[in-house]
């Protein structure tokens, strides 16, 4: 998932230079190298294969009557709480609601008449890019964390 991410990532910068044309794919493509990244910090964190994180979202969506929402709110939603445990409540909302400004975008991008226009697409650029540099430092504080567990 992560090598995903980064490929996202590079996709999302190549399409924003290739012009206006492409900037609705560019914003899916920085949106979804968030995503792909939380969704490898979730992952990790419960011993998940993609399969896996899955069916632990289709479980919980089950288990929450009447719950309304996707798989996506449902990662995103996640990855907030594991970052709040791994961190602090000021640094989990603030990648969420980065997260959740991709997410807006790339609705926009893929659902609406609207185009996105330059000032957008250089600020979902700005935001992945800034996703791609913090949520990696998680993951291997996670990895070290399975590698020294405290005892």
């Amino acid at each position: 998932m992560l090598d995903k991410a980064v490929h996202s990532f590079n996709s999302a910068k190549i399409l924003k230079d290739s012009g206006d044309a492409h900037y609705c794919m560019s914003a899916q493509c920085a949106y979804y190298s968030g995503l792909q990244l939380a969704m490898g910090l979730l992952m990790l964190r419960h011993s998940f294969d993609t399969d896996g994180l899955y069916k632990w979202y289709q479980e919980e969506k089950k288990a929450a009557v009447g719950s309304k929402g996707n798989s996506h709110a449902f990662y995103i939603n996640q990855f907030r709480a594991a970052i709040k445990n791994m961190a602090n409540r000021r640094i989990a909302d603030k990648l969420n609601q980065t997260l959740l400004d991709l997410k807006a975008l790339r609705e926009i991008a893929a659902y609406k008449a609207d185009l996105i226009d330059q000032t957008a697409i250089d600020e979902a650029i700005k935001k992945a890019k800034m996703l791609n540099a913090d949520i990696p430092v998680y993951i291997k504080m996670e990895q070290n964390r399975q590698n020294n567990p405290i005892k």
